[in-house]
């Protein structure tokens, strides 16, 4: 998969975390919930500016991180959240054969 496309799908990402922010609300218990019910996600878990996955939709065999919408979805959620740009990048990756996709968020980038 080329750059350009993870732009798109990182894109793409946001318009749903958009969409699923103003049909929820942004309470993360309802987000893991609705990524859960939706499968999205097998289990996500919010630790401050972390977020952890096991069992993305995205996941495939790569040598690279994959999860660019669920990524987009994540920073789009929790800049409806809290107000400001949220930057999302994956750590860690179940593509790449680590135990979790590990997401950390950062407002602060874009200041």
């Amino acid at each position: 998969m080329t750059f350009a496309a993870h732009g798109l799908f990182y894109r793409a990402g946001r318009l749903i975390g958009e969409r699923i922010a103003k049909t929820i609300g942004t309470e993360l218990e309802d987000l893991k919930a609705y990524l859960i019910e939706e499968g999205w996600v097998l289990d996500i878990d919010f630790e401050g500016d972390t977020v952890i996955v096991k069992g993305s939709i995205e996941i495939d065999e790569s040598d690279m991180p994959t999860c660019h919408i669920l990524r987009g979805l994540l920073s789009k959620f929790f800049e409806e959240k809290i107000g400001r740009d949220v930057y999302s990048h994956e750590r860690n990756c179940q593509s790449k054969k680590d135990e979790y996709c590990v997401f950390s968020l950062d407002s602060g980038v874009i200041e």
